[in-house]
């Protein structure tokens, strides 16, 4: 019996940033921290070469298949941020995709709107908050309402699966990694730990037979037909194959004259001819039972990039933390500014594709991080992003703390639970002491162990932790210079004491 074919196409294009960055003289210019002619161009190139041709490939290979038993479907997965673009610049190209979707034989899957990490923080209302956007979008733009979910870069774990579920989707996909199966298949439905959510599993190594290597002069495969692709197909054990890649595969990452829009012609023919019919995600989903469960922590969370298929393709080094954890903190900042336009910019920074370029991998995935990249180097990239970042906070500080109600509300206020500060004892050890907020942290240090306060005094956690997070930077100079010889715990108590004063608090 012949395994049902789930092919996925995803559809992505990043607002990318300018090489060489400057602070702009207001947040009202904020286009100018984006590579407004260099996105013009990608987009331009991708539809001539790719869009349009793969497009309307598709479409006829739809519609030839549309009235016999063995169907030829497809799933598109379309990033809110590829549409603001192709709306702009290409329409025709849109249109092409929405005469793909009422040929009734294309399905669409939800993702995040701006293809960010969304999914990853601590505090996941920005991730149901893109969620939501993107379906708004999906029903403005194609009529359509996702049933199936597509986390950026396939990044799946418990939690996100449990977020996903109560918000409606019937299923997610993610990457078939050996690390979450063992020994099981991945071409076969599973289901997540303890949830009513069915789990489809990206079949990489078919997928990237075409993603990565089919114009790969030195694979042994060389050249990839459809006739050879289908037969691999074909003599697949399973359920059900999903083929998982960009759509960007046909014309733009593959060039045409490599003949990858010959191969995707050619494709749905050679799949009939053996009876092999491709579905569309909820098909398969209905079709067939799941097998067993997967239980993915957050600490074995998984994606579809580099080697370790884990979330480090994006957060592997320090420059990408730091980036990543101060684009997160600012969020706190902005929503408190009430300013949609400044929360555009920094959603249009929550990309993923920014902390991508930032990788420092090398070998294999270094070479495909270098590819996508259009920054001299990671480090290149690493600085123009954080000049955004440092623009834009310096701009929201300057703004709102001019405003003594907004500095007596945002300094004194309860941080979330992950942003809390952890005492430790003199030796390293935790206190089993968190606070949430400067009046929390004021009423511990009066009678927490010295050794602690000497602790975090001199690995400056606390002046950091109070710029950081709590966000005033004028009490954490003041910290920063407290005489570490004199009385620690005296001088702290009395230099926060003093500016809750200055805040307008007895």
């Amino acid at each position: 019996m012949m395994p049902d074919i789930c092919f996925i196409f995803e559809v992505h294009q990043p607002y990318r940033l300018k090489r060489y960055v400057s602070p702009i003289p207001s947040l009202k210019y904020y286009h100018a921290y984006f590579d407004e002619q260099l996105n013009r161009e990608i987009i331009h190139r991708a539809s001539l070469k790719c869009y349009i041709p793969a497009g309307k490939i598709l479409l006829e290979q739809i519609k030839r298949y549309a009235n016999i038993e063995t169907s030829f479907k497809i799933n598109l997965s379309i990033s809110g941020v590829f549409i603001e673009q192709i709306k702009k610049l290409s329409p025709k190209v849109l249109k092409l995709f929405q005469n793909l979707v009422d040929t009734g034989m294309v399905e669409l899957l939800g993702q995040t709107y701006f293809h960010s990490l969304a999914g990853i923080y601590e505090d996941k209302s920005e991730f149901i908050e893109q969620i939501k956007l993107h379906k708004e979008l999906m029903e403005d733009v194609f009529n359509y309402s996702p049933t199936v979910f597509e986390n950026t870069e396939l990044i799946y774990n418990n939690e996100i699966g449990r977020i996903v579920r109560s918000m409606g989707f019937k299923g997610i996909i993610t990457e078939g990694a050996e690390r979450i199966l063992g020994d099981r298949s991945p071409n076969y439905v599973y289901k997540a730990k303890n949830m009513d959510l069915k789990i489809l599993l990206r079949n990489y190594r078919l997928s990237d037979d075409i993603g990565f290597r089919f114009s790969a002069k030195w694979w042994k495969e060389y050249p990839l037909t459809a006739e050879k692709y289908a037969n691999w197909l074909s003599m697949t054990p399973g359920d059900c194959i999903v083929i998982f890649i960009d759509f960007e595969t046909f014309g733009e990452h593959h060039w045409p004259e490599t003949g990858i829009l010959e191969f995707l012609k050619y494709l749905p023919e050679e799949l009939v001819k053996r009876k092999i019919s491709s579905f569309n995600v909820s098909e398969i989903l209905d079709k067939h039972n799941w097998i067993d469960e997967l239980n993915i922590g957050v600490w074995d969370t998984v994606s579809w990039a580099d080697v370790e298929r884990d979330v480090s393709a994006w957060l592997g080094n320090n420059m990408q933390r730091k980036a990543f954890e101060k684009m997160k903190n600012l969020g706190e900042l902005i929503s408190m500014s009430n300013d949609n336009e400044v929360k555009y910019i920094w959603r249009l920074l929550q990309i993923s594709d920014h902390f991508y370029y930032m990788s420092t991998k090398t070998g294999g995935p270094g070479l495909v991080h270098s590819y996508f990249s259009y920054f001299n180097d990671p480090l290149d990239a690493y600085t123009s992003y954080m000049t955004v970042l440092n623009d834009i906070e310096a701009k929201l500080r300057e703004k709102l703390y001019s405003n003594k109600d907004f500095q007596k509300k945002y300094f004194l206020r309860k941080v979330k639970k992950f942003q809390g500060f952890d005492f430790y004892k003199g030796d390293g050890k935790k206190l089993g002491i968190r606070v949430y907020s400067l009046k929390e942290f004021l009423d511990i240090i009066r009678n927490v162990e010295y050794d602690s306060i000497i602790f975090h005094m001199v690995r400056g956690d606390i002046e950091r932790w109070i710029e950081d997070v709590i966000g005033d930077y004028i009490l954490g100079e003041r910290i920063r210079n407290i005489d570490i010889e004199d009385n620690v715990r005296q001088q702290l108590i009395r230099v926060i004491e003093d500016r809750i004063k200055e805040l307008g608090v007895d």
